[in-house]
């Protein structure tokens, strides 16, 4: 079960946790993982985040915010918590499906943007490898685990597992897929500047584009974690190309050498990481899945369904015959 607080009271619950006024507002944004709803005061705004219990552990939520407190002060344009009036950044919120953590934000201003794609996938691109730059200089070990071949391959098919008669006869496939995952990320290595801390989750969705300043604005990095930095840039590349009827083929092939050129001028990209690019892309599909999964019971059935997986299965598809490779970097 899962349960949605009415507006109202989410009003009144931070008026009185946060000092706001009695003006204040709210309006409901959004269901998913976590539930947000925005809040006004005035002409302030701001964004509310209700971490699910069954999703972030106060731990989890607690790293975030103080990477987010670091990134700002080094220059990286990320969403701040703003402190309550108990003198910390985050509160409990008991919910009749369990106790949640609940974080009151900076707004990010702007909005989510892919297009001009090559501008703002070059914009995506340097933000990217300075964030990954920032982030070699902050010296905690995340609660997460780490998204190495373990995480994104073997714990996800343990997921998929309890789903397999709902892949059919496409079961064996994924099961060659995941095996061939594995191999290819066993060659990765697990150093700096490769390895590191990483976003989690990096792609527009995660992001607003504030024009006013010329630059993308994060938020969502509860994802951190350590891993490949291949991983971040394999999933802002998958979230462009997995099913996107947006753009034509040759705009993604422009947008992708945007990006990697622009990421490129920050923080060079070994001869490895590139190679691996393909299969990274493949391995965060492969993740998505299992998450899915993982989320269905407490979210929605329709996660796992067969169709989902037809459509899944044919990104993985791609990758394995070579096709994926080919529609990123040209060739016949």
């Amino acid at each position: 079960m899962t349960s949605v607080p009415c507006t109202d009271y989410i009003a009144r619950w931070a008026k009185k946790n946060y000092g706001l006024s009695k003006a204040t507002r709210c309006s409901f944004w959004f269901q998913g993982l976590n539930l947000v709803y925005h809040i006004y005061d005035g002409s302030k705004k701001y964004a509310l985040k209700i971490y699910r219990h069954w999703w972030r552990t106060p731990a989890q939520v607690e790293y975030e915010l103080k990477e987010l407190l670091f990134l700002q002060k080094a220059g990286i344009p990320v969403t701040t918590p703003l402190p309550n009036l108990k003198g910390g950044y985050s509160l409990s919120l008991g919910l009749p499906d369990g106790e949640a953590v609940a974080v009151l934000f900076t707004f990010a201003e702007g909005e989510i943007r892919q297009k001009p794609l090559p501008a703002l996938a070059k914009k995506a691109g340097e933000l990217l490898a300075r964030l990954h730059k920032a982030q070699d200089q902050f010296f905690f070990t995340p609660p997460s685990p780490p998204k190495d071949a373990e995480l994104l391959v073997t714990e996800q098919m343990k997921l998929l597992a309890l789903h397999r008669p709902s892949f059919g006869k496409q079961w064996p496939l994924l099961e060659s897929s995941a095996a061939r995952l594995k191999r290819e990320l066993a060659r990765l290595p697990r150093k700096k500047p490769l390895y590191g801390l990483i976003h989690g989750d990096f792609h527009y969705g995660n992001m607003h584009y504030d024009p006013s300043r010329k630059t993308y604005v994060l938020f969502d990095l509860e994802l951190t974690a350590l891993g490949w930095r291949l991983y971040d840039l394999a999933t802002f590349l998958w979230d462009l190309w997995d099913d996107s009827p947006t753009f034509s083929l040759l705009e993604k092939r422009q947008g992708t050498k945007a990006f990697l050129k622009a990421y490129s001028s920050v923080r060079t990209l070994e001869p490895a990481e590139t190679l691996a690019l393909p299969a990274m892309m493949a391995a965060r599909q492969l993740h998505w899945m299992g998450a899915q999964a993982d989320y269905a019971p407490k979210l929605s059935g329709i996660l796992v369904s067969a169709g989902r997986h037809h459509q899944k299965m044919e990104f993985l598809k791609s990758w394995m015959s070579g096709k994926l490779e080919k529609m990123l970097f040209g060739g016949k």
